[in-house]
Protein backbone atom coordinates (compact mmCIF):
# COMPACT_ATOMS: atom_id res chain seq x y z
CA UNK A 1 0.00 0.00 0.00
CA UNK A 2 1.86 2.89 -1.71
CA UNK A 3 -0.17 4.79 1.30
CA UNK A 4 2.07 3.06 3.93
CA UNK A 5 5.15 2.27 2.68
CA UNK A 6 7.19 3.48 -0.51
CA UNK A 7 9.98 1.48 -2.02
CA UNK A 8 13.24 3.18 -0.70
CA UNK A 9 15.99 0.79 -2.07
CA UNK A 10 18.15 -2.35 -2.16
CA UNK A 11 21.40 -3.67 -0.94
CA UNK A 12 23.79 -6.52 -1.34
CA UNK A 13 26.57 -5.48 0.85
CA UNK A 14 27.41 -8.65 3.65
CA UNK A 15 24.65 -10.79 2.07
CA UNK A 16 25.04 -14.07 -0.06
CA UNK A 17 24.65 -12.29 -3.17
CA UNK A 18 27.19 -9.23 -2.04
CA UNK A 19 29.99 -11.01 -4.33
CA UNK A 20 27.54 -10.13 -7.41
CA UNK A 21 28.13 -6.34 -6.56
CA UNK A 22 25.24 -3.60 -5.98
CA UNK A 23 21.66 -4.85 -7.31
CA UNK A 24 19.27 -3.12 -9.18
CA UNK A 25 16.13 -1.53 -8.45
CA UNK A 26 13.29 -0.26 -9.77
CA UNK A 27 10.41 1.23 -8.41
CA UNK A 28 8.83 2.48 -11.42
CA UNK A 29 5.19 0.47 -10.31
CA UNK A 30 3.68 2.22 -7.27
CA UNK A 31 3.66 -0.23 -4.80
CA UNK A 32 6.24 -2.89 -5.84
CA UNK A 33 10.47 -3.01 -5.95
CA UNK A 34 11.81 -5.63 -8.53
CA UNK A 35 15.40 -6.44 -7.17
CA UNK A 36 18.00 -8.66 -9.66
CA UNK A 37 21.08 -9.50 -9.25
CA UNK A 38 23.97 -11.95 -10.94
CA UNK A 39 27.19 -13.11 -10.84
CA UNK A 40 30.07 -16.14 -12.58
CA UNK A 41 30.53 -17.75 -9.15
CA UNK A 42 27.66 -20.04 -7.73
CA UNK A 43 25.97 -18.94 -4.57
CA UNK A 44 26.53 -21.24 -1.40
CA UNK A 45 24.60 -21.90 1.96
CA UNK A 46 21.90 -20.25 3.48
CA UNK A 47 20.98 -17.01 4.71
CA UNK A 48 19.72 -13.38 3.40
CA UNK A 49 20.30 -12.97 -0.12
CA UNK A 50 19.01 -8.97 -0.24
CA UNK A 51 18.07 -6.31 2.14
CA UNK A 52 15.21 -3.93 1.10
CA UNK A 53 14.63 -0.55 2.13
CA UNK A 54 11.34 1.01 2.82
CA UNK A 55 10.17 4.68 4.05
CA UNK A 56 6.96 4.71 5.95
CA UNK A 57 4.93 7.19 4.73
CA UNK A 58 1.75 6.20 6.83
CA UNK A 59 0.60 6.36 10.24
CA UNK A 60 1.00 4.74 13.56
CA UNK A 61 -1.75 1.47 13.33
CA UNK A 62 -1.68 1.81 9.39
CA UNK A 63 -1.01 -1.56 8.18
CA UNK A 64 0.19 -3.79 4.51
CA UNK A 65 0.95 -6.71 3.72
CA UNK A 66 3.90 -7.75 1.99
CA UNK A 67 4.20 -9.76 -0.53
CA UNK A 68 6.58 -11.65 -3.18
CA UNK A 69 5.08 -11.86 -6.65
CA UNK A 70 7.89 -13.94 -8.80
CA UNK A 71 11.18 -15.47 -7.39
CA UNK A 72 13.45 -17.04 -9.65
CA UNK A 73 16.75 -18.13 -9.48
CA UNK A 74 17.94 -18.79 -13.08
CA UNK A 75 20.67 -21.78 -12.82
CA UNK A 76 21.05 -24.74 -10.16
CA UNK A 77 18.51 -26.36 -7.99
CA UNK A 78 18.33 -24.49 -5.61
CA UNK A 79 16.05 -24.07 -2.77
CA UNK A 80 14.02 -20.60 -2.05
CA UNK A 81 11.88 -19.71 0.79
CA UNK A 82 9.63 -16.94 0.20
CA UNK A 83 6.94 -16.42 2.91
CA UNK A 84 4.40 -12.96 2.81
CA UNK A 85 3.93 -10.85 5.73
CA UNK A 86 2.09 -8.11 6.58
CA UNK A 87 3.41 -4.55 8.31
CA UNK A 88 2.14 -2.18 10.29
CA UNK A 89 3.13 1.29 12.10
CA UNK A 90 3.72 0.59 15.56
CA UNK A 91 6.23 2.19 18.33
CA UNK A 92 7.15 -0.92 20.47
CA UNK A 93 7.34 0.78 23.81
CA UNK A 94 4.64 3.41 23.82
CA UNK A 95 7.04 5.93 24.11
CA UNK A 96 8.91 7.76 21.03
CA UNK A 97 12.33 7.36 20.83
CA UNK A 98 14.17 9.22 17.71
CA UNK A 99 16.12 7.26 15.46
CA UNK A 100 18.47 7.90 12.86
CA UNK A 101 17.09 8.63 9.56
CA UNK A 102 17.96 5.79 6.92
CA UNK A 103 20.80 8.03 4.56
CA UNK A 104 19.39 7.05 1.18
CA UNK A 105 19.67 8.97 -2.05
CA UNK A 106 16.02 9.42 -3.14
CA UNK A 107 15.40 9.18 -7.22
CA UNK A 108 12.54 10.77 -8.14
CA UNK A 109 9.76 10.30 -11.06
CA UNK A 110 10.73 12.71 -13.84
CA UNK A 111 8.17 14.95 -14.80
CA UNK A 112 6.26 15.71 -17.26
CA UNK A 113 6.29 11.61 -18.08
CA UNK A 114 5.48 11.25 -21.16
CA UNK A 115 7.44 14.37 -22.01
CA UNK A 116 8.68 16.18 -25.48
CA UNK A 117 11.77 17.62 -25.58
CA UNK A 118 13.15 17.64 -22.05
CA UNK A 119 12.50 16.33 -18.95
CA UNK A 120 13.40 17.20 -15.44
CA UNK A 121 14.68 14.40 -12.90
CA UNK A 122 14.43 15.40 -8.93
CA UNK A 123 17.46 13.86 -7.12
CA UNK A 124 17.57 13.99 -2.92
CA UNK A 125 21.04 13.81 -1.40
CA UNK A 126 20.76 13.07 2.48
CA UNK A 127 22.84 14.79 4.83
CA UNK A 128 26.34 12.48 5.31
CA UNK A 129 26.25 11.47 1.51
CA UNK A 130 30.00 11.83 0.64
CA UNK A 131 29.95 9.38 -2.22
CA UNK A 132 30.42 10.79 -6.02
CA UNK A 133 27.00 9.78 -8.26
CA UNK A 134 26.43 8.98 -11.66
CA UNK A 135 23.16 10.18 -13.45
CA UNK A 136 22.85 8.42 -16.57
CA UNK A 137 20.26 8.21 -18.98
CA UNK A 138 19.61 4.44 -20.81
CA UNK A 139 17.78 2.99 -23.68
CA UNK A 140 15.73 0.06 -24.01
CA UNK A 141 18.38 -2.25 -24.89
CA UNK A 142 20.29 -0.97 -22.13
CA UNK A 143 22.62 1.04 -23.79
CA UNK A 144 23.93 4.58 -22.12
CA UNK A 145 22.45 7.80 -23.90
CA UNK A 146 23.35 10.27 -21.79
CA UNK A 147 25.47 10.97 -18.93
CA UNK A 148 23.64 13.42 -16.79
CA UNK A 149 25.86 13.68 -13.90
CA UNK A 150 29.24 12.11 -12.32
CA UNK A 151 30.59 13.97 -9.31
CA UNK A 152 29.74 14.85 -5.76
CA UNK A 153 26.70 16.89 -5.00
CA UNK A 154 26.06 19.08 -1.77
CA UNK A 155 22.88 17.44 0.29
CA UNK A 156 19.26 18.82 -0.49
CA UNK A 157 17.16 18.38 -3.54
CA UNK A 158 18.96 18.50 -6.84
CA UNK A 159 16.82 18.62 -10.54
CA UNK A 160 18.60 17.35 -13.18
CA UNK A 161 17.33 18.17 -16.58
CA UNK A 162 17.53 15.79 -19.84
CA UNK A 163 16.61 17.50 -23.17
CA UNK A 164 16.88 14.39 -24.81
CA UNK A 165 19.70 14.61 -27.02
CA UNK A 166 22.65 11.83 -26.77
CA UNK A 167 25.88 12.37 -25.53
CA UNK A 168 26.27 13.95 -29.50
CA UNK A 169 23.98 16.46 -29.11
CA UNK A 170 22.03 14.39 -31.25
CA UNK A 171 17.89 14.00 -30.41
CA UNK A 172 16.95 10.41 -29.74
CA UNK A 173 14.12 8.39 -31.12
CA UNK A 174 10.52 8.60 -29.17
CA UNK A 175 10.53 5.41 -27.08
CA UNK A 176 10.56 4.43 -22.97
CA UNK A 177 14.08 4.99 -21.67
CA UNK A 178 15.37 4.60 -18.23
CA UNK A 179 17.52 7.07 -16.10
CA UNK A 180 19.59 5.22 -13.31
CA UNK A 181 21.07 6.60 -10.05
CA UNK A 182 24.67 4.94 -8.88
CA UNK A 183 26.81 5.63 -5.90
CA UNK A 184 29.26 2.83 -4.63
CA UNK A 185 26.96 0.25 -3.98
CA UNK A 186 23.69 1.93 -4.30
CA UNK A 187 21.77 2.04 -7.73
CA UNK A 188 18.17 3.17 -8.33
CA UNK A 189 16.74 3.45 -11.94
CA UNK A 190 12.73 4.34 -13.18
CA UNK A 191 11.00 4.26 -16.16
CA UNK A 192 10.58 7.53 -18.67
CA UNK A 193 8.47 8.03 -22.01
CA UNK A 194 10.06 10.40 -24.66
CA UNK A 195 7.10 11.04 -27.17
CA UNK A 196 7.94 13.15 -30.27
Amino acid sequence: DKTVLSAGGASSAGTLSGAFGPPTVNTTVEGEITVGGFGTAPLEGSGILVNLFFNVVGQLGDQTPLTFVKFLFNGGDPQADTQDGQFQVALPTGIFTPVARLNFLQLGQNYPNPFNPQTAIPLQVPPGWEKPLALRIYNAKGQIVRTLAQRRYVPGRHIFYWDSKNEEGRPVPSGVYFYKIQSGRFILSKRMVLLR
